[in-house]
């Protein structure tokens, strides 16, 4: 009778083991994207001069608007255009009292911008909310979206209308909208604020992806003729946030080149294939033994609005180091894993949140895949983009076991 409730004791104890690490390792991409956007200074433009402002990122200066994360909003993961971008969104309830939430960009070059906005426009309800944009003590924009009576830019070829319902129900309302909203801006910082207030009735809750300037009108318009999923939407990528150095650490030269995937440089989730991408592949990498490359940005092979794989053959099969580096709020880029081994091909699995760590070893002669599970190691507010900071090693090769790695604890599971 003692064993058994021995027993019974440490079988209690150990799950309640796993629902506390389970619990205190669940990573919220909301929160994090907050202390991310409170510690940088301002939105970067992306290499080809793309601003993208993910709305969970800006900060709340009244109360109304809140970050959540995906799945907390309307339409969640049933077709390809209602996946957030960074997994995580701005959310203001159906009425309140005005509501602002800012952020403020770097603007690279003067231009004529379009500020366009990823968002939730409910079916035959107001999804009302401004956008206002100030640049040096005066106001550049200030401008209604989510009206029932503005155009909207709609998936599945419906291009510009301003309602559409679907044969199948009012589902999948995730729009852009912006395709004529312009705005003059000149170099130096920018402010943008998301304002809600009260609307007309039948009212529906205010879900902001988030805010992207640009001033490439010709691709916008080439999208919404030509994109069949949510034009825009294969402008989403992480270009400018991930880097990776390679590092020959063999005694002979080696080459490493992309993995060519059924749809491409990267086998994206969101869901297979369907965006229309300008990315292009990883350009073949030849070393001496002992050399190292500088930082690569392989950001623009990865997708924001789920997750994905993508990966490297090394030839001849060699001794490489392969790091991982993501952009932080300060600016630098900062290693978050690397990896040791002397693989043929390897796969990762990255996730299309800001983090904070990422340690994952490559097993040797592997084929595998870092996918994201949770972590709940907040050691700094340094949220940066780009692989999980928790990850799971899966070896589809030899190795029948997977690697866990959270902060300096490592547990294995088969």
């Amino acid at each position: 009778m003692n064993v058994r409730s021995t027993a019974f004791r440490l079988l209690l104890s150990a799950i309640a083991f796993l629902i506390s690490s389970a619990a205190g390792a669940e990573t919220d991409p909301a929160a994090a994207a907050q202390a991310y956007g409170r510690v940088r200074e301002a939105v970067a433009a992306q290499p080809d001069g793309l601003l993208v402002c993910e709305a969970e990122e800006f900060q709340v200066r009244s109360p109304g608007w809140q970050a959540k994360r995906w799945g907390e909003n309307y339409y969640a993961a049933t077709f390809a255009n209602t996946f957030l971008s960074r997994k995580a969104f701005l959310g203001a309830p159906e009425q309140g009292e005005s509501s602002e939430a800012t952020i403020r960009v770097q603007i690279p070059a003067a231009g004529r911008y379009l500020a366009l906005v990823r968002y939730e426009a409910a079916y035959r309800f107001e999804t009302r909310f401004r956008v206002v944009i100030e640049q040096n003590g005066r106001t550049v924009l200030d401008r209604l979206y989510g009206a029932r009576k503005n155009l909207k830019i709609w998936p599945f070829s419906q291009k510009l209308k301003s309602e559409v319902a679907w044969d199948w129900g009012a589902s999948e309302n995730v729009v852009w909208e912006g395709h004529d909203a312009w705005t003059d801006l000149q170099p130096g910082l920018a402010t943008v604020t998301l304002v809600a207030d009260k609307q007309p009735e039948p009212a529906a809750k205010r879900n902001i992806d988030l805010v992207m300037l640009t001033t490439d009108v010709e691709q916008v318009r080439m999208r919404i003729d030509k994109e069949s999923y949510l034009p825009l939407d294969g402008m989403l990528t992480q270009s400018g946030d991930v880097f990776m150095q390679v590092t020959n650490a063999s005694n002979g030269p080696v080459k490493v080149t992309g993995h060519n995937f059924p749809g491409g440089t990267c086998q994206q989730h969101s869901p297979y294939w369907v965006h229309l991408r300008t990315w292009k592949p990883l350009e073949p990498i030849e070393l001496e033994p002992g050399k190292s490359t500088d930082w690569i940005d392989v950001g623009g092979l990865l997708d924001t609005l789920n997750d994905g794989q993508w990966g490297l053959n090394v030839s001849p099969a060699a001794n490489v180091k392969i790091r991982f580096g993501v952009r932080a709020a300060a600016g630098r880029i900062e290693e978050i894993n690397h990896s040791a081994a002397r693989p043929a091909t390897c796969r990762w699995h990255s996730t299309p949140i800001r983090d904070i760590r990422a340690s994952c070893g490559i097993a040797s002669k592997c084929w595998s895949t870092c996918s994201p599970i949770s972590s709940g190691n907040q050691r700094t507010a340094k949220r940066r983009r780009g692989l999980q900071s928790t990850v799971i090693l899966s070896i589809w090769g030899s190795v029948p076991s997977t690697t866990r790695a959270c902060g300096n604890s490592k547990q294995c599971s088969r």
